[in-house]
């Protein structure tokens, strides 16, 4: 079997690593790392509402993280248009006080970009929000899968994105087998091979699901 530049196989997923309550001042944090790709997310609330908004989201990447200079800006529209589809998603999750009087505001940064990084963020923002003991209607994950030279890869680094003929990222409603944000950057692909990455992004995120489940479960048990 091929083996690409890290070592991993095709479909085989970096090594992911949660850590919770990394701040005490806030209601919930985390640090996620996805090899070496790194976010950290802050979660401040539920609190009185002060915005229009249910979830207001600052979404940023820190001047090392290799995310193109030009896009680290709100003024950018795929950066922005990004941010509001992370604040869309889980303000359609969240369970909060039927009156509307409440908000959550998330900080959330990526730190290092080495790949997947949006995925990561979907990710992290999930684990945030689960240790701030926000109740929600269903367990958000990520994955990123692409096609590179020729093969279906899963979980891209920074130079297989560069490089790779298709570049998809979706988030996806564990209990509802649902897609909820769907990205798909493209040179050339075909409807099968579009197809192809859709039904293997489904079957990853499934596989993060179980990874994130997990890893929380353990972090609960030694707390205990």
């Amino acid at each position: 079997m091929r083996r690409r530049n890290d070592g991993r196989s095709l479909n085989q997923l970096r090594n992911i690593k949660i850590k919770t309550g990394i701040d005490l001042t806030v209601d919930g944090s985390c640090i996620y790392n996805q090899g070496l790709t790194e976010v950290i997310c802050f979660i401040r609330g539920p609190r009185a509402r002060t915005q229009n908004n249910l979830i207001v989201i600052d979404y940023s990447s820190s001047p090392f993280s290799n995310i193109d200079a030009k896009r680290n800006s709100s003024f950018d529209k795929e950066y922005s248009m990004f941010a509001e589809n992370l604040r869309e998603s889980f303000e359609n999750l969240v369970l909060l006080d039927e009156r509307g009087k409440s908000e959550i505001v998330v900080n959330v940064c990526v730190i290092q970009n080495d790949g997947s990084s949006k995925s990561a963020v979907f990710n992290a923002v999930t684990i945030a929000l689960l240790d701030a003991g926000v109740r929600m209607r269903d367990f958000l994950v990520s994955v990123n899968v692409g096609l590179y030279q020729g093969d279906i890869i899963v979980d891209m680094t920074n130079e297989e994105q560069r490089d790779a003929q298709g570049d998809l990222t979706i988030s996806y409603q564990q209990r509802q087998c649902k897609i909820d944000y769907y990205e798909l950057k493209t040179l050339k692909l075909n409807s099968n091979e579009v197809l192809w990455l859709s039904e293997l992004a489904q079957q990853k995120a499934e596989e993060v699901y179980k990874i994130l489940r997990n890893d929380i479960l353990s972090i609960k048990r030694n707390e205990l």
